[in-house]
């Protein structure tokens, strides 16, 4: 071992004899430690983060519009629209029919073949895979 490095064992020895006395002042926990420094605020209003004058004046824009969206309608609220009963009757009628339509050509739509496709295991050498 180079001299540059930990030293030779009976350098070490000493290290060590010398760390395991109390009152050595090679400790590490009779260091005194430095105090740690704290960051100094300056006294006085803080200082704002700049802001472009045109992004600036965009998003106040942006902000009055979605303000007088929220509250002013352009248009009154409408009262719900009345409806007659044959009106009702009728718009039942052509829904259900839509339903009744769908669910007969859903029916129709494929008729299940009685012929299925033999399972792997008992497929017989020779037989067809697909």
């Amino acid at each position: 071992m180079s001299s540059k490095g930990f030293g030779t064992l009976a350098n070490l020895a000493k290290i060590m004899e010398e760390a395991s006395n109390p009152e050595s002042q090679v400790r590490e926990d009779k260091r005194e430690s430095k105090p740690k420094t704290l960051q100094k605020i300056p006294p006085g209003p803080h200082k704002k983060k700049v802001m472009d004058p045109k992004r600036k004046a965009w998003h106040d824009r942006r902000l009055r519009e979605q303000v007088e969206t929220l509250h002013c309608p352009t248009q009154p609220p409408q009262p719900p629209p009345t409806l007659s009963q044959a009106a009702t009757r009728k718009t039942a009628a052509i829904v259900s029919n839509g339903f009744l339509n769908v669910l007969a050509t859903a029916k129709d739509a494929k008729p299940k073949d009685g012929t299925k496709r033999p399972e792997a295991w008992k497929r017989k050498p020779g037989d067809p895979i697909f």
